[in-house]
């Protein structure tokens, strides 16, 4: 019989859960039931379609997606010590938002592909490989079990645009200055 719970409100950024490294989680219990059922009230609750335990204040190495229709059965996929183990080379950009930081939006560069080993709620180790939106949403969620938001995806990016820039700039200038 499945736990029902109410929605726990969504942590919002600087709390310093946000930036801690989560725990493992390590086995199926009551208290992994419980905040699995947790993670499903309070992304029900919200326009989102991911969530990480941290982000309902409790440290843990859980993520719930909701990203697309194969990971909306049973009201989501509980991944409970998820770790992503491959990754394609080919990156794309995607403006991302953050229940944790209502309002904002950032532009983040993240693998197209990605390959996620975790563990079930039913204590199965699973593997999933998931693209496009599901692919950026895991990738989103599996960064806040490690600390890390989106403005920091963020800020790599335009320090590598800048790099390039840079270059570029570099590289541009001496030749329009001669063609003048």
């Amino acid at each position: 019989m499945p736990v029902i719970k109410d929605p726990k409100p969504v942590v919002i950024y600087p709390a310093d859960v946000l930036r801690m490294r989560c725990a493992p989680i390590d086995g199926v219990s009551e208290d992994s039931r419980n905040l699995a059922a947790e993670l499903r009230a309070s992304l029900s609750a919200t326009p989102g379609i991911g969530l990480a335990a941290p982000q309902i204040g409790i440290a843990k190495r859980m993520i719930l997606l909701r990203c697309d229709p194969s990971t909306k059965a049973g009201g989501g996929l509980v991944m409970i010590d998820p770790v992503i183990v491959e990754s394609s080379e080919v990156r794309t950009a995607m403006v991302e938002g953050c229940l944790s930081l209502p309002g904002e939006r950032f532009t983040v560069s993240r693998p197209e592909k990605v390959m996620v080993e975790y563990m079930s709620e039913t204590g199965r180790i699973k593997t999933i490989e998931l693209d496009g939106l599901a692919a950026k949403c895991v990738q989103h969620e599996v960064d806040h079990l490690d600390g890390i938001l989106i403005v920091d995806r963020a800020a790599q990016l335009e320090a590598a645009l800048a790099t390039r820039t840079g270059a570029i700039e570099a590289a541009t200038f001496p030749h329009l200055s001669r063609s003048r």
